[in-house]
């Protein structure tokens, strides 16, 4: 940086002042002037802080990144300033919202009282950013950081998520599915949305173990959203069974993911020993209350999906890999045809009909 020098006429007039005698150098030809005619104005006006930040000359911008300014124009100038110490006068500057702060955002996320707006301006100014800097990868790792506290938030709602989630494609934004998956105010359709995003990626093995283990432990999801989303969408059958072992799903969500395993064709893809276990996980009544249901019959096809040429029973299947639950079911089965046939008691009408007939 450039500034004027003291044997300069100009040199003591800007540094007595006042304002309004600094004012009128700062339309100088020689930029040192104007540089120190910035630096000095004690009361700058809005007019002059947004001339002296778009003047050719960086010693100047510089002068002026210290002022006090609206945010938002301080935002704009950050954007397109490219000289570097400007952009660290203006980082400085505590018109810089910490929100939105790259140095200072992390620390600012943590902060429950930050209301949805602010989230909000966080997420547009990060999505922006993490689009542009796709190429640097320090740079994206510090926005999906970023962008991961925000979907942490308590405030933090079911559109921001689904923002969140479209701004992760290929190997971008395994971070902010960690934030997700550990969200509070999750959905069904966002825990929906977030699964589908994960099989869509470029590499599906380039998703961390992690993100799937924080979402199926996370204690902000209950078990009627659970069971809500296992009744719309086919998860692994050890992800449901980590969800029944810690009964954040019903046996009905249980029955569900069962039945998208048979309808899917999934039966052979994910092994017995997966299907085994969804199976075990199902007590006496839950099997008794399934085969009333209609939902097991042994000699129904295993597979449902019309494109699988999978020619096992659901008992042959059962049978090869748990006799114990073939048995509960086949009794089940037995129990609910003699419940069938068995006349029903009397009502009270008919006893007294049948009681006038006697006589």
């Amino acid at each position: 940086m450039s500034y004027i020098h003291r044997d300069n006429p100009a040199y003591q007039k800007i540094k007595d002042g006042p304002d309004d005698v600094r004012s009128q150098y700062l339309k100088h030809q020689d930029p040192r002037v104007r540089a120190e005619a910035m630096r000095c104005l004690e009361n700058p006006t809005e007019k002059q802080v947004i001339d002296g930040s778009r003047d050719s000359d960086p010693s100047v911008r510089y002068g002026a990144a210290s002022k006090a300014m609206p945010s938002d124009i301080l935002l704009r100038w950050f954007d397109r300033e490219e000289d570097s110490l400007v952009s660290q006068a203006l980082l400085l500057n505590n018109a810089f919202p910490d929100h939105l702060h790259p140095n200072y955002a992390v620390n600012a996320l943590q902060n429950p009282d930050l209301t949805s707006h602010q989230l909000q301006q966080t997420i547009e100014r990060y999505k922006q950013k993490l689009k542009k800097y796709q190429g640097s990868f320090s740079t994206s790792v510090q926005m999906e950081n970023i962008l991961s506290h925000v979907a942490r938030h308590p405030q933090c709602t079911v559109s921001m998520y689904e923002e969140l989630l479209s701004t992760c494609s290929g190997h971008v934004g395994n971070t902010i599915l960690s934030g997700v998956a550990q969200g509070r105010n999750l959905s069904a359709d966002t825990i929906k949305a977030f699964f589908v995003t994960c099989r869509s990626q470029t590499r599906q093995d380039s998703i961390p173990k992690e993100c799937y283990d924080q979402i199926l432990a996370n204690p902000h999801i209950g078990q009627a959203t659970w069971d809500n989303v296992l009744g719309r969408l086919g998860l692994r059958a050890a992800h449901v069974l980590k969800l029944r072992t810690s009964n954040s799903v019903s046996w009905r969500g249980l029955l569900d993911s069962i039945d998208w395993l048979r309808g899917a064709g999934q039966c052979l893809e994910q092994g017995d020993a997966a299907l085994a276990g969804l199976f075990a996980a199902l007590t006496s009544d839950d099997i008794l209350q399934a085969t009333r249901e209609g939902r097991f019959v042994l000699n129904s096809p295993m597979s449902t999906s019309p494109q699988m040429t999978y020619n096992k029973s659901l008992g042959d299947y059962i049978m090869s890999i748990n006799l114990s639950i073939y048995q509960q079911i086949l009794g089940a089965e037995l129990q609910t045809r003699i419940e069938a046939t068995i006349e029903p008691p009397p009502t009270p009408l008919a006893k007294e009909r049948n009681a006038k007939m006697r006589l």
